[in-house]
């Protein structure tokens, strides 16, 4: 098949750094090399099929609940398990979308037991080719950020995405604060303020000198949903006041009647060998409030530099978590590893970033 439209497999994600992909597929028998257009051709434009096309999907319908094979079989037309999705990109047009749901509702489904499909017609060799987009990433969660450098990400998310983002940004901090992005597309933001206490807990210093959680009160345009996000940095050099954070958080997250994530920095300083963390995670997962979306890989977060070698390898600090309906959720989390991520220089994190999916 060729295409120019991309199918954007989105899985409904409310913050980190959410997947979305798109997937552009033709399959052609015999033919090893990708499926392209003619030479100068754009490739923005529709491909037309050729005598070596078994079958083609533009997903350029834009309404309705099929999407019909471009080299005119009306066999292998797909038809949505209940109800298709279908949105729009620049330079693309018409797409089909999906949102990641357990009854899978906006999946597009072929024939079964079809000779094409099945490439039964394809006797020697075949390809399948695909066009891929990284999906809409709702929310960013930034920590250590400098007040002069904050329309600098909010820009640079802007151009990377060529879609609406808007940015908050917390008081507290000094010269490293919390910086939350999100997209104005896809959520509305209701309100957003900072945590310097709940029932008598303290979520900083006296002083101020640390970080006050920051929150986002959000509405999802598509759902309706309302939901908090919490971004945190919690104190590294006062272990005392990091455990009156971690205190204050849990009873402030237990008294919410929304749905809540939290994601950031926490110093916890989780081992992976002993299954352990610091008093402060301990505190903060007292009476299972919370409930950490642990990677299904655990990889250190964290590179602390000691004579060129990393003071404490196989542990984490930066962490996903859920409270309240959303324990409930689908959800997965991921750590995002670079090539040569680590060590970090000048022009690099020394924290590699949480992905966190969630499916409500």
């Amino acid at each position: 098949m060729r295409d120019r439209r991309m199918l954007c497999l989105e899985r409904r994600c409310m913050v980190g750094a959410v997947i979305t992909l798109g997937v552009l597929c033709f399959l052609v028998p015999g033919r090893p090399t990708p499926a392209r257009g003619d030479e100068g051709s754009d490739w923005t434009k529709p491909f037309t099929p050729d005598e070596h096309t078994v079958v083609l999907y533009h997903f350029d319908e834009g309404q309705g609940n099929e999407s019909h094979d471009a080299c005119g079989d009306p066999a292998l037309s797909l038809r949505a398990h209940k109800e298709a999705l279908w949105g729009a990109r620049p330079g693309f047009g018409a797409t089909a979308r999906f949102e990641r749901r357990a009854d899978d509702a906006n999946l597009l489904v072929g024939p079964t037991n079809n000779d094409k499909l099945q490439l039964r017609t394809c006797t020697e060799e075949w390809t399948i080719e695909a066009w891929v987009r990284p999906g809409e990433i709702y929310i960013f969660g930034l920590s250590e950020v400098a007040p002069s450098n904050t329309r600098r990400y909010l820009l640079a998310v802007r151009d990377a995405h060529g879609t609406p983002y808007d940015s908050f940004v917390s008081v507290t901090g000094g010269s490293d604060r919390l910086l939350m992005i999100y997209s104005t597309e896809r959520l509305e933001l209701l309100d957003s303020r900072e945590l310097e206490a709940h029932d008598g807990v303290r979520m900083n210093s006296a002083n101020f000198r640390h970080r006050s959680p920051l929150v986002g009160h959000f509405r999802d345009r598509q759902s309706g949903a309302e939901f908090l996000v919490v971004l945190v940095h919690l104190a590294r050099g006062d272990a005392d006041v990091r455990r009156e954070q971690a205190k204050g958080l849990r009873l402030w997250a237990a008294a919410q009647d929304l749905p809540v994530i939290g994601m950031g920095d926490f110093n916890f300083d989780y081992d992976f060998a002993s299954g352990q963390g610091n008093a402060a995670f301990d505190e903060f997962l007292v009476g299972d409030v919370w409930r950490w979306v642990q990677p299904e890989e655990l990889v250190d977060t964290q590179w602390s530099d000691r004579d060129g070698a990393d003071a404490y390898p196989d542990s984490c600090l930066d962490f996903a978590f859920v409270a309240g309906v959303a324990r409930a959720w689908q959800s997965t989390s991921r750590v995002i590893v670079r090539v040569e991520d680590f060590p970090d220089d000048e022009t690099t994190s020394d924290h590699r970033p949480v992905e966190l999916v969630v499916v409500p």
